[in-house]
């Protein structure tokens, strides 16, 4: 009777170490994911285990490979960027090898809608707003009629008009720029650092032109056609310029704003 006990010790230890050795078998599932319009496969596709157990992407061949999952059903899920996500259901047994092959479709992503704004305006537009512009009457303000009435030659002949211009043009008016006579308002001293230091005499105040809304940096007056105008805004004293147009260095010095007729407008 006492040779019993470790008789029967050893026969429960030789039934419990199958399963235990099994158990430490390794198993091996093999995901192969495909794209359905070139049944060739999709490499860098997320594969997802049992709602993220297991995550990974597959490799250059468009397999993914893990191990040591529990024995039983998984649900692999795959996805990939243009497709629709895919899923499959592979049961693994201890110490075997699943496989299973994910096909993927391509699926058109909806965006949400875009508004596109663009700068390039029409005359229409910016009539309106030249129109309000003048009605509140902080500028000088020519319309194509006033241009009709005063027959300018030139565009200096025109920008004359207003009060404290200088001018600076070659002997046949084919060279011309313009600027203020003095930093607005008028004999307004100039302050550096705390430091009075004068005010701005003959030698001017760069004016700011745009023309049609774009920054013209070192402008020919008259290479502008009377003709060809539509509009003019002059702002002796930039800040009284719409605030897209008093930014930049300088706008205190003057702003003008020209508007060519529709037939120059591309």
């Amino acid at each position: 009777m006492r040779l019993a006990a470790p008789i029967l010790t050893a026969g429960m230890l030789a039934l419990s170490a199958v399963p235990l050795t099994a158990q430490r078998q390794s198993t091996t599932v093999l995901v192969h994911v495909l794209s359905a319009e070139s049944r060739g496969p999709l490499a860098d596709a997320e594969v997802i285990v049992d709602d993220g157990d297991v995550v990974g992407v597959t490799n250059a061949n468009g397999v993914f490979q893990t191990r040591d999952l529990a024995a039983g059903e998984h649900r692999i899920r795959a996805r990939y960027l243009g497709f629709r996500t895919g899923s499959a259901v592979v049961r693994v047994d201890v110490g075997g090898t699943a496989e299973t092959t994910i096909v993927l479709r391509v699926e058109p992503i909806a965006l949400d809608s875009l508004q596109v704004v663009t700068y390039r305006s029409t005359l229409a537009y910016d009539m309106r707003a030249f129109n309000a512009r003048k009605h509140r009457g902080n500028g000088y303000f020519f319309t194509r009629a006033d241009i009709d009435r005063v027959k300018p030659h030139t565009f200096s002949d025109l920008l004359r008009m207003v009060p404290g211009m200088r001018f600076d043009c070659g002997s046949f008016l084919d060279d011309c720029t313009a600027g203020m006579q003095s930093a607005p308002p008028s004999g307004v001293l100039t302050v550096r650092q705390g430091n009075i230091v004068g005010p701005m005499h003959a030698e001017g105040c760069p004016i700011q032109y745009y023309v049609d809304g774009h920054y013209e940096p070192h402008p020919n007056i008259n290479d502008l056609n009377p003709r060809d105008i539509q509009a003019v805004e002059v702002y002796v004293h930039g800040e009284q310029a719409p605030a897209r147009y008093s930014l930049r260095k300088n706008a205190r010095c003057g702003v003008v704003l020209v508007w060519m007729r529709i037939s120059l407008r591309y």
